[in-house]
């Protein structure tokens, strides 16, 4: 039984890997069994040879879909029940069948597709993906991206909703473009953040060049740079030292330095997309925070907080609530 499934999982790689659908660690597999015996060896390269010629002559755009996959369906079912007892010729035949199967269902898929994918980062959740150029994107709780399946020869464009950090593989033929709400990022290759949540939008660069613009307005953005921008107000300014707590949300750490505690309280809403409200403002006036927190969570914070300063914390609509310590106010 063991065998039969195995055979059956090879002759899957067979076909994925011959339309060029296998991943690494697919293909490292595959490359194993043909490297066990010379017959498996010589199975492959006469499989893939026949199904390259056969491909040659399908149009897939004259084919009817259902008809079509019920036929070869029924033709690979019947052909891996005897594999066993065939010989390498009439295998390569049977591995052939299902090979076009696969082939057809590729081009089915790939025929009915839509132009565009779009990844979205539910509440509390941080979702990190592979764009088809290679680059690889980290978007933010309550953020989305949209992105067509297959970039053009010229640009590689997409579009932003709230926020993302971008590590984009080099390309100078080819720009990376990220579109929000009346802004535009282009980079050749890079890592950068974008935060457009809010009306303002906060573009900051970790390495690289991007180029930034709204309206008529442009800047260009080198590493440890940040630009704010209001699309609405065509307001764009460069930012050169911009807050060290800008990617806490994805690296997990905050680090606070003289930090008013009003400023403290908004980098924890930024970074765990949360609400923090505070049941007297005075209950901030000079007063400051200096501490440093690894990938901890937002009331592990905030209750360290409270603890300096005496006060309690509350939750309240999915938020958190700073009060006044009624047992000992300070």
């Amino acid at each position: 039984m063991e065998s039969e499934v195995k055979e059956e999982y090879i002759w899957t790689l067979i076909a994925k890997c011959a339309a060029g659908e296998c991943n690494e660690k697919e293909l490292i597999m595959l490359n194993k069994w043909k490297n066990e015996h010379p017959e498996n060896s010589e199975f492959y390269n006469e499989t893939v040879s026949v199904f390259k010629n056969a491909g040659m002559a399908i149009n897939f755009d004259d084919i009817d879909e259902d008809v079509a996959w019920q036929k070869i369906k029924g033709r690979i079912d019947a052909r891996k029940k005897k594999v066993k007892r065939l010989n390498l010729s009439v295998r390569v035949a049977a591995a052939v069948v299902l090979l076009l199967g696969f082939a057809l269902s590729v081009a089915i898929w790939q025929k009915n597709r839509p132009e565009m994918n779009k990844v979205i980062a539910g509440a509390g959740e941080v979702v990190t993906f592979t764009l088809p150029d290679g680059s690889q994107v980290t978007l933010n709780s309550g953020s989305e991206l949209t992105y067509p399946y297959v970039f053009n020869e010229h640009k590689r464009e997409t579009y932003l909703k709230g926020e993302a950090f971008f590590s984009v593989v080099p390309g100078k033929d080819k720009p990376f473009i990220v579109n929000g709400g009346g802004f535009k990022v282009e980079v050749v290759g890079t890592e950068f953040n974008i935060n457009a949540r809010n009306d303002d939008a906060e573009v900051f660069v970790k390495s690289g060049i991007v180029k930034v613009e709204t309206g008529k307005n442009r800047v260009v953005l080198t590493k440890g740079e940040s630009a704010l921008l209001h699309p609405d107000q065509n307001y764009l300014k460069k930012n050169n030292k911009p807050d060290i707590n800008v990617i806490a949300w994805k690296t997990g750490r905050i680090i606070f330095d003289n930090t008013p505690l009003h400023e403290a309280f908004k980098t924890i809403e930024n970074t765990y997309d949360i609400n923090v409200e505070v049941e007297d403002s005075s209950m901030l006036k000079n007063r400051i925070i200096n501490a440093n927190f690894e990938k901890q969570t937002a009331e592990f914070i905030l209750n360290t907080i409270c603890d300096t300063y005496h006060f309690r914390l509350a939750k309240k609509d999915g938020g958190y609530m700073i009060k006044y310590n009624t047992a000992n106010v300070d």
